[in-house]
């Protein structure tokens, strides 16, 4: 069904926005909400690329034992060390890191924005696919049912010669031909109507 203005699907129960699914499709998608998740990484990498890097201690323990050049020991005790490091980076490193960390987002958002379009678009397309096989099929199976009807008039009828027997026939074998077509429909709509609910993150088998 569609309502001049705003495009509404009604596939089962009540009719849904086509905007509604788009909105849901963006909000619940595992691909984008993936995505989503890297660029968070990607400018938490960005915030540290500028810091300095945390300075390290270490120490040591053990025992010393001191003797003159002819062997005797002199005296003995505990020795213990205690260290610390900080490393220290030219600016020109430091401005180059963060330059890389930034392109990496605007990189990054870029292609999040160019997925976000692509998917609303493939949203849509299924949304209208759907729809339209819902029609298509309503539309077959009353055609069919037609000629089905017509074909079972016509077969009650006195035989009036070769013609008549050969138009009936072909008539009955056009009806066997587009009873194909409801079932054809159908698999398309239920075909859009799975990829919709993988798009928007929902059970393959939701309405």
């Amino acid at each position: 069904m569609f309502v001049a203005g705003t495009a509404r699907i009604a596939l089962a129960g009540d009719p849904t926005s086509l905007d509604a699914l788009v909105t849901e499709a963006l909000a619940r998608n595992p691909e984008l909400n993936v995505y989503s998740a890297e660029i968070a990484a990607a400018k938490g990498g960005r915030r540290t690329a500028g810091e300095w890097q945390n300075p390290e201690a270490s120490t040591e323990g053990g025992a010393k034992i001191v003797r003159d050049y002819h062997g005797n020991t002199l005296g003995d005790g505990i020795m213990w060390t205690l260290g610390a490091t900080q490393t220290f980076e030219y600016p020109g490193r430091v401005t180059l890191r963060k330059a890389i960390a930034n392109h990496q987002v605007v990189l990054a958002e870029l292609g999040l924005e160019g997925f976000r379009t692509a998917l609303a678009a493939r949203v849509r397309a299924a949304a209208f696919r759907a729809t339209l096989g819902k029609a298509k099929a309503s539309a077959a199976d009353e055609i069919a049912k037609r000629f089905d009807e017509l074909a079972t008039v016509l077969s009650q009828r006195p035989a009036a010669g070769v013609a008549q027997q050969a138009d009936v026939r072909i008539i009955e074998a056009s009806a066997i031909a587009l009873k194909r077509r409801p079932l054809e429909a159908q698999r398309e709509m239920h075909s859009a109507i799975y990829e919709l609910n993988q798009l928007r993150g929902a059970r393959v088998d939701s309405p």
